[in-house]
């Protein structure tokens, strides 16, 4: 049984790359659910896998991986005066979602969530490190009470895309080992449909581009001033001068969150 479940658990960021993040959110819950039920004989199998990212005494839903999967929920929503912010009362919860003021911490803002498709894969493996800002931050408004299904409510978009991860993933030819193919292919013949994983360097612009495209026709509305896009590792200059050059020409006007905007050298 054990032996299974560290399969499945160190399994988890291969099959969301591969099946998507539906298939990995009911994984994950079946797994939690039976690692619960055999918890007692941990120490008799030796199990030395921590638990606590799967689940806690709260329940699985406040787990580090829940929130990366955006299954965790979250009382970011104005309580009453007696409940300044945060209450775990029925009551005051009905009362909090059916304000628009109480929602997204008092403030009433609404998110709407672009879905981006290949742009938002993989989001438990590139939930590491700067990388995983691009991730948490967006897994995190997954189910948030800042979230519109509406984008014609909106006040701001949220624009998916965990490129820094997406951009390291992809192999430098070197003529050495690793990732090099007896075919002298650098894509690895490990990792299924590693090409269509990665960003393509040669042609940085033409794929920013079609990220744009899947934001329509709400992107233009404004002219993009309303639309947040997240920039880690070196923000301003890994992800322009690399990932996207002719920048200035299309998101202008538009937010940008990041980690760090410059760096020496």
């Amino acid at each position: 049984m054990y032996g299974a479940l560290t399969v499945l658990l160190n399994a988890l960021p291969a099959v969301e790359f591969e099946k998507g993040l539906r298939t990995t959110q009911e994984l994950y819950i079946r797994v939690s659910h039976l690692m619960k039920s055999v918890a007692e004989g941990r120490l008799l199998a030796n199990w030395t896998i921590p638990v606590a990212p799967l689940f806690n005494e709260k329940g699985a839903s406040e787990a580090p991986f829940a929130v990366l999967l955006g299954l965790a929920t979250y009382n970011d929503w104005m309580g009453t005066p007696e409940n300044p912010l945060f209450t775990d009362n029925p009551e005051v919860v009905e009362m909090a979602n059916s304000n628009a003021e109480g929602r997204c911490f008092g403030t009433g803002m609404r998110i709407y969530l672009h879905e981006t498709d290949e742009f938002e894969r993989g989001g438990l493996f590139c939930s590491a490190g700067q990388w995983g800002v691009e991730v948490i931050l967006h897994r995190y408004l997954m189910k948030s009470s800042c979230r519109t299904t509406d984008p014609a409510d909106a006040d701001f978009f949220w624009v998916p895309d965990y490129r820094a991860c997406h951009w390291h993933l992809t192999p430098k030819p070197s003529g050495g080992q690793g990732l090099t193919t007896p075919d002298g292919s650098v894509y690895s013949i490990v990792i299924q449909n590693h090409q269509e994983k990665v960003r393509d360097v040669k042609n940085p612009d033409d794929i920013f581009r079609r990220l744009l495209q899947k934001l329509e026709p709400w992107f233009s509305r404004n002219q993009g001033a309303d639309h947040i896009f997240t920039f880690s590792d070196q923000g301003f200059i890994v992800n322009f001068t690399h990932t996207f050059p002719s920048w200035r020409e299309h998101i202008h006007s538009s937010i940008f969150l990041t980690t760090e905007a410059f760096t020496p050298g």
